[in-house]
């Protein structure tokens, strides 16, 4: 094999490992956020509440501004209970196969999950 083709299958292996890791992150980005809403709408729906907005908010906008870091998304809720406008937060985590987990990041050292209502 030539020099060429070599640099061109190591090419294609290289492009064909990064498509797959962009595949992978989109996925399990599109996973937690399902898992989050899912989550979200449970906990509103056992208040007896209609969700009438999430919004995906900065740490710094919420009353989390001091209890969050990057392993935290940080959601406004908005619902109604009994024609009642409502807000709740919740510090949701990223981790894709545990959102309630209570030591996220990779030494325990983060924010785990949590809700806050008004």
């Amino acid at each position: 094999m030539n020099i060429n083709k070599k640099i061109k299958v190591f090419m294609i292996i290289v492009i064909g490992f990064v498509v797959f890791i962009s595949i992978t992150l989109i996925a399990s980005l599109l996973v937690l956020d399902y898992k989050h809403k899912a989550e979200i709408t449970r906990v509103i729906n056992e208040k007896e509440g209609v969700i009438t907005e999430i919004d995906k908010v900065d740490s710094d906008l919420s009353p989390f501004k001091n209890e969050s870091n990057r392993n935290n998304v940080i959601y406004k809720v908005t619902y109604e209970v009994e024609g009642n406008s409502k807000v709740a937060w919740y510090r949701g985590v990223k981790t894709v196969n545990n959102i309630h987990d209570q030591s996220p990041g990779p030494y325990g050292n983060g924010f785990g999950e949590r809700w806050l209502f008004e």
